[in-house]
């Protein structure tokens, strides 16, 4: 059993929440919004996931300095624009032997960096091999009605990546590992270029041959940058590079896809 603290009460973080709580973790969620927070709690239910409700034994917690004291893992689930600035409130609460998981695709604006780059940037106290990313083709929306779904923890240290493993595997949720984080960041984040083009093909009516060949086309150029970037090739081939991408470029519940349709 493991003490995490989830950061973020969005549909994934809620999402992971509920499967690490069924695991028997002992689970805290925070959100900036006390408010929310609050009603959240009190009704035990998520306004955008409908006929949700929360595992009996998660927490709530306001307080950042609170929620984090004492957890063994720390699951950051916000939106990636808002990545830096909770890094930097975490920064001087952190202890060296706490890991971070980071599920918030994409990249920064500014700066192009990957997640965990900007969060080793703002949080000096942890070494680069106790920062995971968890990737992979994964809507809230079909795990919380227990839709067998398969994601990759990945680290440059392949032992805090099986840890991560152990904690989030479940009966309907399958974690493999890796050691290209790199790969895998990128793979999970610039796929949402590519089904923004696919929304497009359905907003003005192209078919499949026509997404077949966005898709496909993205994905030779996705690995062409990754590879320039440091990435290994056959990481694409994986959960958090075509896997995402089919899920994402496909899905109803993809708001990339939507934004171009």
């Amino acid at each position: 059993m493991s003490n995490i603290c989830v950061l973020g009460c969005g549909t994934w973080g809620s999402a992971l929440a509920q499967i690490l709580a069924f695991n028997d973790h002992n689970v805290t969620m925070w959100h900036y919004d006390k408010n929310k927070l609050l009603k959240i709690n009190k009704d035990r239910s998520h306004p955008n996931l409908p006929n949700f409700t929360y595992h009996s034994s998660i927490s709530f917690d306001n307080d950042l300095k609170s929620a984090i004291k004492n957890t063994d893992l720390i699951v950051i689930a916000t939106p990636s624009k808002s990545v830096r600035s909770l890094s930097r409130l975490l920064g001087s609460h952190i202890s060296s032997e706490q890991i971070i998981v980071s599920t918030s695709k994409g990249l920064e604006s500014k700066t192009l960096k990957r997640m965990s780059e900007v969060i080793r940037e703002e949080i000096n106290t942890i070494s680069e091999k106790n920062i995971i990313a968890l990737y992979g083709p994964s809507h809230a929306e079909e795990v919380i009605k227990k839709f067998p779904t398969a994601i990759v923890a990945a680290s440059q240290d392949i032992e805090n990546a099986q840890k991560a493993q152990s904690i989030f595997s479940s009966e309907i949720l399958r974690v493999y590992t890796n050691k290209d984080i790199v790969g895998v960041e990128l793979g999970g984040s610039l796929k949402n270029v590519i089904a923004i083009g696919v929304g497009m093909c359905d907003g003005v009516g192209f078919g499949d041959n026509t997404k077949s060949a966005i898709i496909t086309r993205g994905m030779a150029e996705i690995i062409r940058l990754g590879v320039a970037m440091g990435a290994r090739k056959e990481t694409f081939s994986g959960l958090s590079g075509i896997g995402d991408m089919i899920a994402t470029c496909l899905s109803k519940h993809s708001r990339n896809r939507y934004v171009g349709e």
